[in-house]
């Protein structure tokens, strides 16, 4: 897929696009492509969004944003090697000390070992996905 303007990433993730700027001036999530001297043309890649409709489904929790920035530095300073549009995973499991994605099988196994406990939130990413795909969909026709 290629990347999305500010605008469609708006449209897709349901944030605003001052939303969109905000977590963009607080190192909360950026896009992954700015062009120019301040990042005028900035472009969101699929990855981009589906982390942005993971905030989303935080934010709609009634996670502070500066819990949701919390976990994002944490993410990144974890360093994973993965692409969230591989379809090898399916689930954000969010602790109040990690947020990391998961499998179908990695998820079960937790839920089997009693390792997910209330204060835990799951995000499936195939719902990102799948709002993503309607788009590009509705988009093409």
């Amino acid at each position: 897929m290629e990347t999305v303007t500010t605008e469609e990433a708006s449209i897709i993730t349901g944030h605003s696009i001052h939303m969109l700027h905000y977590y963009q001036r607080h190192s909360i999530l950026k896009a992954s492509v700015s062009i120019g001297k301040k990042g005028v043309g900035r472009r969101y890649s699929y990855d981009d969004l589906i982390l942005l409709i993971c905030i989303k489904s935080l934010a709609d929790s009634g996670i502070s944003t500066s819990r949701i920035k919390n976990h994002f530095e944490k993410f990144k300073k974890q360093k994973h090697d993965y692409l969230l549009s591989e379809n090898k995973y399916h689930y954000f499991v969010i602790s109040d000390k990690n947020m990391s994605p998961y499998s179908v099988d990695d998820l079960s196994e937790l839920i089997t070992k009693n390792k997910i406990t209330s204060h835990k939130f799951i995000i499936n990413i195939n719902t990102a996905k799948n709002k993503i795909s309607a788009y590009i969909n509705d988009k093409l026709l």
